[in-house]
């Protein structure tokens, strides 16, 4: 079989216990990738038997179905992740494809996760009344965006046709790139702007992470079900800068402050990306509440700039959700058959 080989899958179901019976959107990886993995935890059963060695028989005290893919920002597949990881999407018709806006919901869809190792006629397995526990994109000098997903299911299929049944991927579909992204942010403003001369970003990451926890019937080591907690939305990043404003900012809430405030200082972020394709598929994430944390800059006999790293414990949610991202693909919906 081929290591290099390896195409993944996923659609939404239409409720739970109704698995997909194909993927929705199809993609390869872009760096190692466990995809989907099962790991049972054994336990023991000791009994006062009158030897050192107590343990009689083993069991299965849990199992964890998990699946784990980095790859590249492409549009169908990035849409349909970003709607699995928060829950409300709204779709409105543009050019060549359509407009969805997600946002957060109480409640996130279950998923049906598809993946073929090691050969095109290798059988294809699925995961199913899975959840999306983590999206977690990183953005560092020219490279294309990484983004990586991480779901928890309920249950896994081996087995399954050897042809796989998805869309077919083509890289010249595109995708949406780092070169000329724009990058807009403040430290203690709801309105993020441009970033202030003298600051030079070099890297970025952006995770939506759902607490997703599995519960497991009485008398079953299985998930029964993927329940989500409060989702946490973090962004980190990372440059130089030339003062120490930045620092002065975040902990007095001005640039001119001359005392610590006694309050949380909170900024804004809004991160837009080009499609390598179509030229009005922009892909935009809005922040709107983000109480910064900054390293404090050090001085160094090296010299040079000043290393800068602000990052966040988790966004606010002021009312309109502590996420927008909007993007743009060819899908209205990521349920097989609509």
């Amino acid at each position: 079989m081929n290591k290099n080989y390896g195409m993944f899958g996923v659609a939404v179901q239409t409720a739970k216990g109704t698995p997909a019976s194909k993927p929705v959107v199809s993609f390869p990886a872009s760096a190692d990738s466990d995809g989907i993995k099962v790991e049972k935890a054994t336990e023991s059963l000791n009994m006062t038997i009158g030897g050192r060695s107590t343990a009689v028989e083993n069991y299965a005290g849990s199992v964890s179905d998990t699946a784990g893919v980095s790859t590249i920002g492409m549009a169908d597949v990035l849409g349909l992740m970003l709607y699995a990881a928060l829950g409300d999407d709204a779709q409105a018709a543009v050019t060549d494809g359509f407009r969805h806006t997600v946002q957060a919901a109480e409640v996130l869809p279950y998923l049906t996760f598809f993946e073929q190792k090691g050969s095109a006629a290798a059988p294809m397995t699925k995961m199913f009344d899975a959840k999306l526990d983590e999206l977690k994109m990183t953005a560092e000098g020219v490279a294309p965006m990484t983004f990586e997903y991480t779901l928890a299911g309920c249950d896994v299929e081996f087995g399954g046709a050897t042809a796989w049944s998805g869309p077919a991927f083509s890289i010249a579909d595109g995708y949406y790139k780092l070169a000329n992204a724009q990058v807009l942010f403040s430290l203690s403003s709801p309105t993020a702007g441009v970033i202030p001369a003298g600051i030079v970003l070099s890297s970025l990451e952006l995770s939506i992470a759902n607490g997703v926890e599995a519960s497991a019937a009485l008398g079953s080591a299985a998930a029964s079900d993927q329940v989500e907690k409060a989702a946490t939305v973090s962004v980190k990043l990372s440059g130089t800068c030339d003062s120490t404003d930045v620092y002065r900012e975040v902990v007095t809430g001005s640039k001119t402050g001359t005392a610590v405030s006694a309050a949380i200082v909170t900024g804004a972020l809004r991160l837009t990306f080009e499609h390598s394709k179509n030229a009005g598929w922009n892909l935009v994430f809005d922040i709107p509440a983000i109480p910064w944390k900054c390293e404090v800059p050090q001085v160094s006999t090296d010299g040079g700039p000043f290393s800068l790293s602000l990052d966040t414990d988790g966004a606010l949610d002021q009312g309109a959700g502590a996420i927008t991202a909007t993007i743009c693909n060819a899908l209205e919906a990521y349920t097989e058959g609509e």
